[in-house]
């Protein structure tokens, strides 16, 4: 096999100057016969054999006509710039004639096939503002500020996608960022808000004395839902939070409610925990008590056996109910 060798710095680019030329002008004479000239509707439409237009009433013709059949005399109503887009389409798929998009799908596959020889003569910096060019608007840094303004957790998993993306490639960087976001799910999931309650004036609804300052408190009583599910990795930190507000208040504290309508899922170790609750809460001469349940919630806590210890678990009673119930009975 002979070894070609070109000659070095100028005048290599100098040899090399006419044959991308050359190739350059074979490809653009090559695309140019592939692919067709651009022609308005009308002209399409004025070639087909199939179609004709429709005379108007007043006898002329117009570029949005009515468009009927040779044939079947089939007549299709053009109204606007949209339906005569898509009748044009039905009409020229019936007359056999090929879009342009698959016209250009054709020539893309040629020049894949036979002209990528030609291609190989440009510039690195031509071909680099070429894929640039292509993946620019694949960034979208407007949607990328809304992520921030709206949710620092998933800004955090697009910011180690695009980071993974560009250091390690596409496959790498996709699967970073996916083990990034479970690793951030779940650290969310595992310190759910708790939010202690009041009632809201002139109601019997309550809802979070953090976010409503104007909520009223019940002496002596504490009610507190958590916004998640309670599950096996976040009931440290909702046992925690509990017992540290109980801690709190325990001096004029002597019953605590538990609004479960906002954890649709309970496991075996929520279940356990919550029976835990019960038991430090009992030793400080409090009273727990559990409302709003989920039905599959309600059949998990009897199976562990709740009820005996924490009073009947059901879909009738409420916060208020439960609080109107004490201040009468006393329990």
């Amino acid at each position: 096999m002979t070894n070609v060798s070109f000659p070095q710095s100028g005048n290599k680019a100098a040899a090399a100057s006419p044959l991308r030329l050359v190739s350059r002008t074979f490809t653009y004479l090559s695309l140019r016969a592939i692919l067709p000239a651009p022609r308005s509707d009308s002209q399409i439409l004025r070639e087909s054999p199939s179609f004709a237009f429709v005379p108007k009433p007043d006898g002329n013709t117009s570029d949005r006509p009515q468009l009927a059949s040779d044939e079947h005399r089939d007549v299709f109503v053009v109204e606007d710039d949209l339906s005569m887009s898509r009748a044009l389409e039905r009409l020229l798929k019936a007359a056999g004639w090929r879009t342009r998009a698959f016209s250009s799908a054709e020539a893309l596959a040629l020049c894949l096939l036979f002209f990528t020889g030609f291609l190989g003569n440009l510039p690195r910096a031509a071909l680099a503002a070429i894929v640039l060019m292509a993946v620019a608007g694949l960034i979208k840094v407007q949607e990328l500020r809304h992520l921030w303004r709206v949710s620092k957790l998933e800004f955090a998993v697009a910011a180690v996608a695009l980071v993974g993306v560009l250091l390690f490639g596409i496959l790498k960087g996709v699967l970073i960022a996916a083990i990034a976001s479970i690793l951030l799910l779940i650290h969310h999931v595992a310190r759910p808000h708790v939010a202690f309650l009041g009632r809201i004036p002139g109601t019997r609804r309550f809802s979070d004395l953090a976010r409503h300052q104007d909520n009223e408190g019940i002496p002596g009583v504490l009610a507190f839902r958590v916004e998640s599910g309670i599950v096996y990795f976040n009931v440290g930190h909702v046992f925690r939070v509990v017992l540290d507000r109980v801690e709190a208040e325990l001096k004029t504290l002597r019953l605590v409610i538990c609004d479960l309508s906002t954890s649709p899922n309970i496991d075996l170790a929520g279940a356990r925990m919550l029976l835990e609750l019960q038991t430090e809460l009992a030793k400080r001469g409090v009273i727990l008590r559990l409302v709003e349940a989920h039905a599959s919630v309600r059949d998990l806590l009897r199976i562990e056996g709740a009820e005996d210890r924490v009073g009947r678990i059901d879909r009738f009673a409420t916060v208020a109910d439960v609080i109107e119930h004490f201040q009468k009975n006393g329990s």
